[in-house]
């Protein structure tokens, strides 16, 4: 039961001693940074607020998680934080108080009451045991990791590129407008139709801690790192402890710690295979190659080609045109950022020709990177609270009213947090209830779980019903439906350059016991089927056909009777990894992105969660596997590949460490504004100016460009939070907007105006579009000119100047 955590010891041993010695600077900065984190009272404030959240909510995670280790005690920080912010959001929402400081503190003192007053609401075991020190220490880790990733990451600290400027506005309008929804900083007169719930949790932290929305960021990020890998291990740890041997053992403390630990590595620390095979063939096109064309170029580096002369050309993608050959790079040059753009469709050009297209699929190890406060980030922690609810149904099969209730406030939470994840959430928890009710008698079972699964849908429902009557869905804006059948389907080659590590240890869950009421001969059948499924799925242009048989198969075992309550749960959870990510093969979101890349949205959404729940579950097969037959010839079967596939994923995150060049220098600072403060003060002071002047239901004017610098554009309205005519359209108004007609045309409206009224030569042209739009402020800087010239708003020369500095003017409107 040791082995799993000294190979861990042993492989953290190999990699510090080789980073010290390939970068000793990477070995000395890390003392600075635990300097600066353990100096830094923000963070402690913020340290603090968790552990009073863990503190009121702990009785209710104890009812909500009961036969899980230390009664639920790791996960109450997260219960009590989502419970906090969606109390105030309900009162807000329902126009009972405004949004702001003296809310939250009510909400908190309400989910207390809750917790704390009704008789028996004192957990069991109150001692602080070496389990409750070891999770804090954990936690309090996590918040070092969070905030080293932060300082070191892709752009340090700043909050700039890619979503940040999204994120930092939607916190932003959170504070500046006591409404939820929160009005839209890049289309005033409009709500945010976005799924915001996570950024309640960081705008309330904000308003308890004083911190500003620039800090508040980046310390909610620091969070979120920090409930997630508890989360991660406490998941795993609750695995093992519901585990037992044929002779009815119960697994030791070293086994619970080195699985926790393994499923740390296989969520949130190893990458995909696409790294090993970029420096394996010296060139990131490598992700553009189909299988074939994989195979060639793999066989002529090994053989020492300095030329990769490929038989058939790679077809023109949106990295670049059709090429034919590779010329490896010189020295390590690693390109992180395109190790999550693995999965690669053809589509149909209007000409006639193909496009080979890539979609998104993400995972933690490049999200961290990355450092976006983005929603499928901020939804980890609740994927794992809710996951370790659906492991409570089935470690206590007679579930009350109060566990059946969190767990539907937590997964009704989840669909406002990230609407993407509440369904396999669901699906997750449904499975685990009929697990559960399998343990009751006969004549009770079926009404037990139908009783059981009404109550927590009920729940779901309500606690997500606010959001449900003020959320417009984005998808089918063509007509048609929502959903529209698959165009395409992800090759078999891309699929295991992502899962291939996990798939090969969820293989050796297949093992049968006592079939129990599951005749062995169709256990058998659906093994046959999975092994044809591979070769027909290829033959009629399907890969991943084989993933329906292996879920079923999967489900199976869950409901094998022999099986210990641990191992059927892996076996559940891995079920519904391997049918979500079934579901991009069938069906994809109509969104915006219908006909440039159908299935991006949507395999980008299921291949994160699925990432997840077969990371926890690979951490478990592993550790069961090497129980199981340490010796065996099972052992050898699946040891060899899978450490092959284990080294591979190590490459992505030893290759940040050593080869990755970051857009931004690394900062150890919490502001994420610091970097505007430094290269554009002028902007920074308007800004702020603006979040202290102009008057909640004022709308700015600001200049704005589709297809050029999105983020300098509507940076303005970002970090004040003030009301702009129209902010960044593409991949983001275009897509909340995509589900109503009505609004985009609206914003057709104001594209076709805003260049009309700053080209507009004197008041009387501009007076009737600013009246139109009730503008009360003009702002007039660098990208104004740019757009439209010298002479950009000459009309608001004879205005008021309401403020001032550098390049920078805004005048006040009549």
């Amino acid at each position: 039961p040791r082995r799993p955590a000294l190979i861990l010891a042993a492989l953290a041993g190999l990699l510090s001693a080789w980073l010290w010695a390939a970068r000793p600077d990477l070995a000395r900065g890390p003392l600075l940074d635990l300097q600066t984190f353990l100096s830094t009272p923000q963070i402690w404030i913020w340290w603090l607020l968790a552990q009073l959240s863990g503190l009121i909510a702990w009785p209710l995670a104890a009812r909500m998680l009961p036969g899980l280790p230390m009664a639920g005690y790791p996960m109450a920080k997260l219960l009590g934080l989502l419970l906090v912010a969606w109390l105030a959001w309900v009162l807000a929402i329902c126009g009972i108080m405004p949004f702001g400081l003296p809310l939250v503190l009510i909400a908190a003192l309400l989910v207390a009451a809750a917790a704390w007053l009704p008789p028996r609401a004192r957990p069991r075991k109150m001692g602080v045991s070496p389990g409750i020190l070891a999770y804090e220490l954990l936690f309090l880790g996590g918040l070092f990791v969070g905030a080293w990733i932060r300082w070191h990451g892709a752009v340090g600290p700043a909050i700039t590129g890619t979503e940040k400027p999204m994120e930092i506005a939607i916190i932003n309008a959170m504070l500046r407008y006591d409404r939820f929804p929160p009005l839209d900083p890049w289309l005033a007169g409009f709500s945010l139709n976005y799924y915001y719930m996570g950024y309640v949790i960081v705008a309330g932290l904000a308003l308890l801690s004083g911190a500003p929305s620039a800090v508040a960021f980046n310390l909610g990020f620091a969070l979120v790192i920090a409930l997630t890998i508890v989360g991660v291990a406490y998941a795993a740890h609750a695995l093992v402890a519901l585990s037992t041997d044929p002779a009815g053992r119960r697994p030791g403390r070293s086994a619970k710690v080195g699985v926790a630990l393994l499923s740390l590595l296989t969520c949130l620390v190893l990458g995909s295979q696409f790294s090993a095979l970029q420096l394996i063939v010296g060139s990131p096109l490598v992700r553009a190659l189909d299988a074939g064309q994989l195979v060639e170029a793999i066989a002529q580096r090994l053989s020492g080609a300095d030329v990769i002369r490929l038989s058939r050309p790679v077809l023109p993608s949106w990295d670049g045109p059709s090429f034919t050959t590779i010329t490896p790079e010189i020295g390590h040059s690693f390109d992180w950022f395109m190790s999550s753009r693995t999965i690669y469709d053809d589509v149909a050009l209007p000409d006639g020709g193909l496009e080979r297209r890539y979609a998104i699929n993400e995972f933690p190890a490049f999200t961290f990177y990355l450092g976006d406060l983005h929603t499928h980030v901020l939804a980890l922690p609740v994927d794992l609270l809710a996951l370790a609810a659906a492991l409570a149904f089935v470690a206590s099969p007679r579930q009350g009213f109060a566990q059946l209730t969190l767990a539907g406030i937590v997964i009704g939470c989840l669909y406002c947090v990230n609407t993407w994840h509440a369904p396999t959430y669901s699906l997750l928890a449904a499975a685990a209830l009929a697990l559960a009710a399998r343990r009751l008698p006969p004549a009770r079972r079926w009404p037990g779980y139908l009783t059981a699964l009404a109550t927590l849908a009920a729940a779901t429902l309500l606690t997500a019903l606010p959001f449900l009557l003020t959320f417009r869905p984005p998808a089918g804006r063509t007509g048609g439906g929502t959903l529209g059948l698959a165009p395409s389907h992800t090759q078999l080659h891309s699929f295991l350059i992502i899962y291939g590590l996990s798939l090969t240890l969820a293989l050796t869950l297949l093992r049968t016991g006592q079939p129990g009421r599951i005749a062995g001969r169709s256990v058998n059948m659906l093994l046959v089927l999975l092994f044809c499924a591979i070769p027909l799925g290829a033959l009629i242009g399907f890969p991943l056909l084989f993933l329906l048989p292996l879920a079923i198969l999967l489900a199976t075992r869950a409901w094998d009777q022999s099986a210990s309550l641990g191992e059927s749960l892996v076996a559940v959870v891995a079920s519904v990894g391997y049918l979500i990510l079934l579901v991009p093969e069938l069906v994809y979101a109509r969104d915006y992105m219908e006909g440039t890349m159908s299935r991006l949205n949507t395999i980008y959404k299921f291949y994160y969660q699925a990432w997840l729940l077969l990371g926890v579950v690979a951490a478990y097969a592993a550790w069961a596997g090497l129980r199981r037959s340490s010796r065996g010839w099972r052992t050898w079967l699946w040891a060899p590949p899978a450490a092959l596939l284990l080294a591979g994923a190590l490459v992505y995150p030893v290759s940040l460490l050593i080869w990755a060049t970051p857009w931004r220098s690394a900062e150890r600072s919490l502001d994420g504004l610091a970097f505007l403060a430094r290269e554009r003060p002028t902007e920074l002071a308007a800004a702020r100016w603006m979040a202290e002047h102009v008057a909640p239901a004022d709308v700015v004017l600001t200049g704005f460009c589709y297809g050029c610098d999105n983020e300098q554009a509507s940076r303005a309205a970002a970090i004040s939070g003030v009301q702009t005519l129209l902010g960044w359209m593409e991949d983001h108004e275009l897509s909340w907007r995509s589900g109503s007609p009505a609004q985009l045309a609206e914003i057709a409206a104001r594209e076709r105006d805003i260049p009309a009224i700053y080209a507009a030569r004197d008041m009387a042209a501009a007076r009737a579009l600013l009246d139109r739009y009730r503008v009360r402020y003009v702002y007039l800087g660098p990208v104004e000119r740019r757009l439209y010239g010298e002479s950009a708003a000459a009309f608001a020369r004879a205005l008021p100047v309401a403020f001032r500095q550098g390049d920078i003017t805004i005048y006040r409107a009549p």
